[in-house]
């Protein structure tokens, strides 16, 4: 009797999976074949965008910062680990326009963008990629409307803090909300490294994702170098192109960590010696207090006053200096010589 084995087919491939080949692949190494798709080309992989960071808002000597621009550029280029930066001084674009030139001829591997911090009516407004100054004390709506015409973004810098005169207040903030779109802003800062953003950065965050929904950064507001890069703006990509977009599309993150104590105490301690940009240091206040013309009764009272007991201690000064070398002399003969 004779029996047959049964036959055995192999079974097909489904549809969606990948086919391997037999043969070796194209690197050489035996046994392992190109993973293919269905239709025979290789499978792409997915393409992952890069993520870069930057520092959005800091101030140099040109305004009330502590470094230079070359001491800036040198920070970012070697201890920094920033895509993009943005000098925004008080009131002018000098250091701004200096620093981007110098970073183009040396070759940084980041980017400089020229920005202002403005000082508006009712507080500072961040202002980048602008190309003039935009002059203090307008209205913060004018002062977006003059950012936007020269192809700039306005970002409101450190919004809702009480105690700081120059923070961009509720009121203010519901107003733009409802402003021409012109006039509104394109970010708004929802971390603020410096002193200006404790206790309010994370109130802005909160009612910005709340109610506003605009695009948010993150910013070190340094005036130190060292401070440079502690809170940061991430977004897709690594140019100041990329970052342009990113806020523009509403797709960046803030980022980092307030100022460390070693920065305050460098900034409070420069301030104490030399006086801040624009204020008199303490021995000019007291300078100009003593030449007020209100205090001149004053003045004229106190030196009346003080003519008695000045010629009284006069008296006393001639007494002790006429009887003050025989006592002396008597008073070392009685120390006894060893």
């Amino acid at each position: 009797m004779i029996t047959s084995r049964p036959h055995t087919t192999q079974p097909a491939a489904r549809p969606h999976e990948a086919v391997a080949p037999q043969a070796a692949s194209k690197r050489g190494a035996p046994g392992k074949a190109r993973r293919q798709t269905a239709w025979g080309r290789p499978a792409q992989l997915p393409t992952i965008t890069p993520l870069g960071r930057a520092d959005l808002h800091m101030h140099s000597r040109y305004s009330d910062g502590l470094g230079s621009i070359q001491e800036i550029l040198a920070f970012v280029g070697q201890r920094a680990a920033l895509d993009v930066i943005a000098i925004t001084d008080h009131n002018t674009i000098e250091g701004a326009l200096l620093a981007s030139e110098l970073a183009q001829k040396q070759d940084a591997r980041f980017e400089v963008i020229v920005g202002e911090e403005v000082s508006t009516r009712e507080g500072h407004l961040l202002t980048l990629f602008i190309e003039q100054r935009i002059p203090p004390g307008l209205s913060v709506e004018r002062s977006i409307e003059l950012a936007h015409e020269q192809g700039g973004l306005a970002i409101i810098a450190h919004p809702f803090n009480r105690v700081f005169r120059h923070s961009i207040q509720l009121e203010v903030v519901d107003r733009l909300l409802c402003a021409p779109l012109e006039a509104r802003p394109d970010g708004i800062e929802t971390l603020n490294g410096s002193f200006a953003g404790i206790g309010s950065s994370h109130l802005a965050m909160t009612r910005n994702r709340r109610r506003y929904g605009w695009p948010e950064t993150g910013s070190s507001d340094a005036h130190t170098v060292t401070a440079i890069g502690c809170a940061f703006t991430w977004f897709e990509g690594t140019t100041a192109a990329d970052l342009r977009a990113a806020i523009l599309n509403g797709a960046t993150v803030p980022g980092g960590r307030f100022w460390q104590t070693a920065d305050y105490w460098r900034l409070a301690s420069y301030w104490a010696r030399n006086g801040r940009p624009g204020r008199p240091t303490h021995i000019e206040r007291l300078r100009r207090i003593g030449q007020s013309a209100h205090l001149a009764p004053l003045r004229q009272f106190s030196q009346v006053a003080r003519r008695p007991l000045m010629a009284h201690l006069s008296h006393r000064r001639a007494e002790r200096m006429a009887h003050g070398l025989p006592g002396q002399v008597e008073q070392d003969a009685r120390i006894p010589q060893r």
